[in-house]
């Protein structure tokens, strides 16, 4: 507290006891804290006599309050380093402190630099350490601004458009990421930041916006990406490494930041997730590693279009370390996130994904009503349009919901009893088998479920001759009556599995013919990486190559 003023002050906590009253006699400064640092943050300051009524101060706004008592009397609150500063002057003194505050970065003072970059489309293209490309991320109508002036310095990034690709040959989800709807922007940063302050990151405003998204991932994808963050990470601090200390973590974490202003806008975005089995044998870890579960709850889930929504954070005049910034906004997400279980759980495949089941047919109903309304209020012929149109939406709505949740059922019930048969190549086969070949309409599907119903009688068929010589040559004996056993496990399982998986091929190639969700496509075939692991310029031909091998059936 700095009494710059010719007469004493007396300072309170407001909402404590009046013994907790101080003084600050004229011309001096003192050091204060809270006396309940979880009661109200407002200082309550009485000059001269605190039989006046008191001047009421928010400690955790930087800003500057003037004739608030006295026309001739000011007040400011001001950022010194990691300490706020209450500065109590007359108005018409010049102040001469180290502090900085609100009133010296008044207006935009004179332009410096401005830098501006636009592109059409610009692709970032990562790597791992095998090597193998991990993701493509491309952004259309890339727009960065950029300009310093003797005070401030302000930036915005624009992106019309971004998707983010698995370079996986073999996934269930090409695309990672991708807006959900055409708009005019997908994401969109901007931020005003004072350049006058050294010890700590003043900004006036800070918003992040981005539009409904489409997420889809996959445990392995989610693994490798992790795994590339890490060690990415971990070079950079051996990198900038000074005196022991790492320099990623040294500026992140302890730096103390300021915001007049944060705004983070809500988020939308329709997430699917499918786990994957024996990631910790083939990467050394696990999503249920890293979670903490037991790895089979996690190999065996599938969720599919789950609507999260996450409300907008408006923080105003936060005023925290990096590190404490970062752990509020999480926490601000995953409390949202913990309210939003029940979309989680409702949308598990083996359940048949009611949640997206009952948006479906509620979008069809709706719209069967919807459309004839709003075309009657023009005219007859409108009418007569909107009742087709909305007959139509009904339709598709409805055979998209039924099929969407028998195929998922049925291919649910499959898996597990594929897993039953304890026959770890036929799992393996089948499953890759399901991620190279997909159907496109009714009759692809029919025909990839013909295909399977045979390989299933077919597998079931040989087993009994191949799984006891499979037991033989990997334990001897033993392993002869375990295979045994297998084979006549999977005469029984492996058909019925083929009959499960004709009618989930079917359904899905018929709910791809009424799907109103067109499949995105990734934005170019991975990135061809020789045996000698040396990488060269993207070459499209051998690309397109590599993916077809990889998608035949061995």
């Amino acid at each position: 507290i700095e009494n710059n003023l010719n007469h004493d002050v007396f300072i309170k906590q407001q909402g404590v006891n009046d013994h907790y009253r101080q003084l600050v006699p004229a011309g001096s400064s003192l050091a204060f804290n809270w006396d309940e640092p979880t009661g109200s943050h407002l200082l309550e300051v009485w000059v001269k006599t605190p039989d006046q009524p008191p001047w009421t101060f928010s400690l955790d706004k930087i800003k500057r309050f003037k004739g608030s008592v006295d026309s001739d009397i000011s007040g400011e609150t001001v950022a010194d380093g990691p300490t706020r500063v209450l500065r109590l002057f007359l108005s018409r003194q010049r102040s001469n402190s180290s502090a900085l505050s609100l009133r010296d970065i008044e207006g935009d003072g004179n332009m410096l630099q401005h830098y501006y970059f636009h592109v059409k489309a610009i692709a970032i293209s990562i790597i791992d350490k095998t090597p193998e490309e991990l993701m493509l991320i491309r952004a259309e109508w890339f727009s960065l601004e950029y300009s310093v002036s003797t005070t401030k310095r302000y930036f915005e990034l624009q992106i019309q458009s971004i998707q983010i690709d698995n370079e996986a040959a073999l996934t269930q989800f090409p695309v990672v990421l991708y807006p959900s709807s055409d708009q005019k922007e997908c994401f969109h940063i901007s931020s005003v930041q004072s350049n006058l302050h050294t010890r700590i990151d003043f900004y006036s405003y800070f918003s992040v916006l981005m539009q409904e998204m489409q997420l889809s991932i996959d445990e392995e994808f989610l693994v490798r990406s992790l795994q590339w963050y890490r060690e990415t990470r971990e070079l950079f601090n051996r990198f900038f490494e000074t005196e022991g200390t790492g320099y990623l973590a040294e500026t992140s974490e302890s730096r103390l930041v300021y915001f007049e202003l944060l705004h983070l806008q809500p988020v939308k975005a329709m997430v699917s997730f499918v786990g994957m089995p024996d990631l910790d044998k083939q990467y050394g870890n696990s999503l249920s590693m890293i979670l903490g579960v037991n790895s089979k709850l996690l190999e065996n889930l599938e969720v599919s279009d789950v609507a999260l929504e996450l409300n907008l954070l408006m923080l105003k005049n936060p005023f925290v370390t990096r590190g404490e910034l970062v752990a509020r906004i999480w926490q601000h997400y995953v409390d949202q996130l913990v309210r939003q279980v029940y979309k989680i759980l409702g949308s598990f495949d083996f359940l048949g994904s009611p949640v997206a089941f009952v948006n479906s047919l509620g979008t069809g109903i709706f719209d069967f009503f919807h459309e004839p309304a709003a075309g009657l209020i023009k005219s007859p012929l409108e009418f007569g349009k909107g009742l087709a149109k909305g007959t139509e939406s009904l339709f598709a709505n409805t055979t998209y919901a039924v099929t969407n949740s028998a195929s998922k059922i049925t291919g649910s019930i499959a898996k597990g009893l594929a897993k039953l048969s304890m026959d770890a190549d036929y799992v393996r086969e089948r499953r890759e088998r399901n991620l190279r070949d997909r159907p496109q309409h009714i009759g692809d599907g029919f025909a990839l479920g013909v295909r399977d119903f045979s390989l299933g009688i077919f597998k079931g068929l040989t087993g009994i001759v191949e799984e006891p010589i499979k037991g033989i040559v990997d334990e001897g004996a033993a392993g002869f009556f375990k295979g045994v056993g297998r084979g006549l496990l999977g005469v029984a399982l492996k058909p019925t599995v083929g009959v499960i998986d004709l009618a989930a091929q079917t359904t899905r190639g018929l709910r791809q013919n009424v799907s109103l969700r067109p499949t995105r496509p990734r934005v170019r075939p991975p990135r061809f990486i020789g045996r000698d692991g040396i990488l060269e310029p993207y070459n499209r031909q051998k690309a397109e190559g590599a993916f077809l091998l990889s998608q035949m059936a061995k």
